[in-house]
């Protein structure tokens, strides 16, 4: 991978995908199943009870994508890969937003009463996780150094 590819803008690199979804007189139904995900799911967690000024996040995955949607109120995610930037707003529960790995996420400015869905492509592993922003910038610099190799 050349370095050029590596910096790809990271609308394209962390898109946003679309559920289906069913609405009638009953209320709404979404789906989501094997041949619409983008990765083989392995681990499912949700966050919710976040107070609005209280940030989520904040470290990226070594190895590990992940899929976000906001099924109840809003936040917003910024991602960064240490060159670029960018907001995102999660406000539809049929409207997900990848995170692949080696992509630093903060999650913020959530509104009263959200729950966030994260369907991950890994189970649990603590040494995943990058912490520190420097760390993961070292990271990142380090990957891209080895696609200019390739």
């Amino acid at each position: 991978m050349r370095k050029e590819a590596f910096l790809h803008d990271l609308r394209t690199r962390c898109p946003m995908i679309m559920v289906q979804q069913h609405n009638d007189a009953r209320g709404s139904l979404s789906v989501l199943d094997d041949e619409a995900l983008p990765f083989p799911v392995k681990r499912v967690f949700w966050i919710y009870d976040v107070p609005s000024e209280a940030e989520r996040g904040g470290h990226a995955h070594r190895t590990c994508t992940e899929l976000l949607f906001a099924l109840n109120g809003s936040l917003r995610v910024t991602l960064t890969d240490g060159h670029q930037e960018y907001t995102v707003l999660l406000d539809c529960p049929t409207q997900g937003l990848i995170i692949p790995a080696g992509i630093w996420c903060r999650l913020h400015s959530f509104s009263p009463h959200t729950v966030v869905l994260c369907l991950a492509s890994e189970p649990y592993r603590p040494e995943g996780y990058l912490h520190s922003f420097e760390h993961y910038l070292a990271f990142a610099a380090s990957i891209e150094h080895n696609s200019d190799t390739l």
